[in-house]
């Protein structure tokens, strides 16, 4: 139809593929190291947002042996776990209870486990779970050996609670991720972006066009390509150069879909309403002059800016400071349980130390520390250390110090996170888990560009690896994995954040 009128390669907007832009980049990038965690995993949103394209991306890139179910009906007898039973080829009486299932799917899960089979079960339209459901996941999730299962659940977290109490939620799902609509900018790209891979040189769309596109969409994708396939229908059938308003109208209204009405009701409204406020304060002026004279007709004063916030008048203690390196870590923990002790469920460790900031910067990981800024502390949490200032964070705000005042105040304390094994230990060597001896071979594999071990077991290719990957970090060449070759092995992936410095650049 109009892909030869247009002299375009490809349908620019068939439902194949998955439209990539900077935040939902980053998306995959953060949702692809929470998979690693085991657990489950929620990516939230309203309908058409595009979750379910999402949720398939995120399988296609994770590795993992797929597992996938939807929960559009969930009344059956046994929920989720018959479906289980069912899907990974188990024998399921109906006699079983819930506890009864629960094992069977655990020991399955423990037995792949056991052979290096790490599993992504994706569940969609979950608000459709019922309770026993959610209980179901939760007992199967506290009995599995390793993080070596992640269901990754999609659907409306408004929903789902409203079928399961909060408190179990929030022990189930340890990462929520909401899918925001696309906003008008991201729309615009969307539709340029598909018109040039598909060999489009002149613009087809013209801004008004492709306001009213978005507006109709209301930022979900697969509605945006509709529209957008029927405005260069209807331009292919009138033989047009451009897809006109009038073009698009015609297409929205065959979709059923309108641009802009309620928007434009509302300004004739706000409108009439400012008319006749003026024109009925003109004339009875003269006839009542006791009245007060309108706000908006006296000159407002002049007005006075808000002093500058300080960094001495911020109120931020321990269990803040601990809060904001966990959320600089991507994890979200109140300050109320923020603890050490809670780096062990993202498979971390908490180290405490006394360090300069020479020190810490050859560290290159950021770090929580304490401010004596008028005889009182301030927790704070820095991300960045250049030869003049210094970047801390304080309720997820940035305060940029001077280099000089910050070694002055700061107390030298200093709290980080250090990444563990999937197994949550601080090394890896030849009693470990298989599990834990199978991630390290993969991820070395990856990093050195080398095929992995068909099974890997800890022997001398292994421990040459290691070696291998240590002489390239600068590290001591000795084959043993402690927390210093795990933390060069992460910054390896990208999978931790990193202390910025003047070497990486502004």
């Amino acid at each position: 139809m109009y892909c030869q009128y247009f002299n375009m390669s490809i349908n620019p907007f068939s439902s194949k593929g998955f439209y990539y832009n900077a935040r939902l980049s980053a998306a995959v990038t953060y949702l692809q190291h929470q998979i690693t965690l085991g657990g489950c995993i929620l990516i939230d949103g309203k309908p058409g947002t595009g979750k379910s394209a999402l949720a398939a991306q995120l399988v296609s890139q994770s590795g993992r042996k797929p597992l996938a179910l939807t929960a559009a009906v969930d009344g059956q007898a046994g929920g989720i776990g018959r479906w289980l039973l069912t899907a990974l080829g188990i024998d399921d009486n109906p006699a079983l209870n819930p506890a009864q299932r629960v094992l069977k799917v655990m020991k399955h899960f423990n037995a792949t486990a056991s052979r290096g089979t790490h599993w992504l079960v994706t569940i969609d339209q979950a608000e459709a779970l019922s309770v026993e459901s959610y209980h179901f996941l939760s007992a199967l999730q506290s009995g599995l050996s390793s993080p070596h299962v992640t269901f990754l659940l999609i659907g409306q977290a408004r929903k789902m609670a409203a079928i399961a109490p909060r408190a179990l939620l929030r022990r189930l799902i340890h990462t929520r991720y909401r899918l925001q609509p696309m906003s008008a900018a991201e729309s615009r790209a969307f539709i340029v972006e598909q018109l040039a891979a598909a060999g489009v040189e002149q613009p087809l769309f013209s801004e008004p066009v492709l306001r009213m596109a978005h507006q109709a969409a209301g930022g979900k994708p697969a509605l945006l390509k509709a529209i957008a396939h029927a405005a260069l229908t209807v331009a292919y059938a009138e033989r047009s150069e451009t897809v006109t308003r009038r073009q698009m109208g015609i297409a929205l209204h065959a979709l059923g879909l309108s641009a802009g009405s309620r928007r434009g009701l509302a300004m004739w409204l706000l409108l009439s309403a400012l008319i006749a406020g003026t024109l009925g304060w003109t004339y009875y002026a003269p006839l009542q002059p006791w009245l007060p004279l309108s706000s908006w007709l006296t000159p407002p004063p002049p007005k006075v800016p808000a002093p500058a916030p300080r960094i001495e008048d911020q109120q931020s203690g321990p269990q803040e400071g601990m809060s904001q390196l966990f959320h600089v870590w991507g994890y979200r923990v109140e300050p109320a349980e923020a603890y050490c002790e809670q780096a062990e469920r993202a498979q971390l460790i908490c180290q405490k130390s006394q360090e300069t900031l020479d020190a810490m910067v050859a560290n290159g990981m950021p770090w929580m520390g304490s401010l004596k800024v008028n005889d009182r502390l301030i927790y704070v949490t820095v991300v960045k250390v250049t030869g003049s200032d210094v970047d801390v964070l304080i309720h997820d705000q940035t305060w940029t110090l001077k280099r000089d005042w910050f070694s002055q105040v700061w107390q030298g304390d200093a709290v980080q996170l250090w990444p563990l094994t999937p197994e949550g230990k601080s090394q890896v060597g030849r009693t470990s888990s298989a599990q834990d001896i199978a991630w390290l071979d993969k991820a070395l594999s990856d990093i050195l560009q080398l095929p992995p071990a068909r099974r890997p077991v800890w022997g001398s290719a292994l421990i040459n690896r290691i070696k291998q990957f240590q002489q390239r970090e600068n590290l001591k060449a000795d084959g043993v994995v402690g927390l210093g070759t795990l933390l060069a092995i992460a910054k390896a992936q990208g999978t931790q954040p990193s202390l910025v410095t003047e070497d990486k650049g502004e």
